[in-house]
């Protein structure tokens, strides 16, 4: 855009900024509207682009929602549902060499003295507990 003349009013005419041009883009004036003390009323100059171009750019400005990234991509069993008892932060896991999942504190309050267990430990220890709950029924 600066190369075609299209600068801010600044003394080093510098390229728009992202909110200029977002205030170009919502703007009416373009396709013969104007906003006079919060209405839209036609104006006495001659539009520059057509109505519908105007509105399928603000369709595609409205419908642009760009996703987060997915950190929690991979399914583990205990996914935030453990904390430590050490320091109350949650336990995350990870796989190792491709078929190991252990878990671990995330140390985010500090330096935690927890250390890896195995899935398979924490999956016999649940195990237990929800052995002496049938029981108890």
């Amino acid at each position: 855009m600066k190369n075609n003349g299209l600068t801010n009013n600044t003394k080093k005419e510098g390229p728009l900024s992202k909110s200029q041009v977002h205030k170009m883009l919502k703007n009416p004036f373009y396709y013969g509207y104007m906003h006079i003390r919060g209405n839209v009323q036609p104006h006495r100059y001659g539009p520059i682009i057509d109505e519908y171009l105007f509105q399928k750019c603000q369709d595609v400005r409205m419908g642009y929602n760009k996703q987060p990234y997915k950190y929690a991509g991979k399914p583990y069993a205990f996914r935030a549902l453990i904390k430590c008892a050490y320091c109350g932060c949650t336990i995350t896991s990870d796989t190792k060499k491709g078929k190991y999942t252990y878990l671990f504190c995330t140390k985010y309050k500090g330096n935690c003295d927890n250390t890896r267990i195995r899935e398979e430990a924490i999956i016999k220890q649940i195990k237990k507990v929800f052995k002496k709950l049938v029981r108890a029924c």
